[in-house]
């Protein structure tokens, strides 16, 4: 299994000079989480398709083991943008993901389970996928590409974008997602044959799909586990409430391990803190960086720890700043 995540857009509606894919979500670039789920999803052979300043994302990645592949066009559209990573799968006779550099929400069990579900369609119905599309339902699709499929099934017939969409379709609540996995072979064929939009001039990969279909080429839908996994990052608006959704699955992550965390929806963990068991979190406290805190501390109100080790039965009183240092066992420090 290989990946391609597309990071080449110009993000024009995130009106930044920074590439929209290295705004950060909680002290990490947003591409960082697309990567990450990706290798959660047992994939660890990944391109990344850049253009947009492509050089500072390289430099940013670099440490990462990725293969970069630049778009020479980043406004040819999401299969052009594919089309520019071909030379990483036109002989590969498996399987591809691609997954856009802007859908953080895209968890790594949900990739994991689109390419178990393809196992599954191969052992126990003899069909070689040409490709599955990660779906949706949303009580309101505006905005969305309608997902069209044989009646009673789970086959995809075409995905039908809103501007082109008939009354009927639009009502359809079931809506693409972004996120595909197709059978190497059958896309670089489909890419070579598809054509440019003649309204914008840009090759989607939407196209593949129905291309793929009139070639007897078997796509099919594959729901995703939360509605939210859908959510692309395309302004700043978007990127704070993708944020919040992060920030709510690392608390609540932590609590299911044991940590009390007082009004979450205030509170700040960053990826890579680490926490005990029976540490209570009041809120709207930071903790960034590599801090690491163990068992049976307080960390109190509006308090914030960047790269800081908190031994066990510390109490960190209200409103502390602490970085870059260690508080040893059973310590009381703070307000400071």
């Amino acid at each position: 299994m290989r990946a391609v995540i597309l990071a080449a857009g110009l993000g024009t509606r995130f009106k930044s000079e920074k590439p929209k894919v290295l705004h950060e979500i909680l002290g990490k670039p947003m591409l960082w989480y697309v990567i990450t789920n990706v290798k959660n999803g047992r994939i660890e052979n990944i391109a990344v398709v850049v253009g947009h300043k492509a050089q500072e994302v390289m430099e940013k990645f670099k440490d990462e083991n990725l293969k970069f592949f630049i778009q020479g066009n980043p406004k040819g559209g999401t299969a052009d943008a594919v089309l520019a990573a071909k030379d990483f799968f036109s002989s590969y006779e498996g399987y591809v993901l691609i997954i856009n550099g802007d859908s953080p929400l895209v968890s790594g069990e949900t990739i994991r389970n689109m390419q178990q579900f393809i196992h599954m369609v191969q052992t126990y119905e003899g069909i070689k996928l040409g490709g599955v599309v990660l779906t949706t339902h949303l009580p309101d699709p505006t905005g969305y590409g309608r997902v069209i499929k044989e009646e009673g099934t789970d086959r995809i017939i075409r995905i039908v974008e809103e501007k082109d969409a008939t009354p009927e379709e639009k009502a359809i609540t079931e809506v693409n997602a972004g996120t595909y996995i197709f059978y190497a072979p059958y896309l670089i064929e489909a890419l070579y044959r598809i054509k440019p939009s003649q309204i914008t001039g840009e090759l989607y990969l939407t196209d593949v799909i129905e291309y793929m279909v009139s070639r007897g080429y078997e796509v099919r839908s594959f729901m995703a586990k939360e509605p939210t996994e859908a959510l692309g990052v395309n302004t700043r608006w978007d990127l704070a409430l993708v944020e919040n959704i992060i920030k709510l699955k690392i608390a609540r992550y932590w609590a299911e391990r044991g940590v009390t965390i007082h009004y979450p929806e205030t509170v700040w963990i960053e990826p890579d803190v680490s926490i005990e068991k029976d540490v209570e979190i009041f809120p709207e406290v930071m903790l960034k960086g590599k801090t690491k805190i163990k068992k049976g501390s307080v960390i109190g109100k509006g308090s914030v720890l960047k790269n800081t080790i908190v031994e066990e039965n510390v109490k960190v009183k209200e409103y502390s700043v602490v970085e870059d240092s260690e508080i040893k066992k059973g310590a009381v420090i703070g307000p400071f």
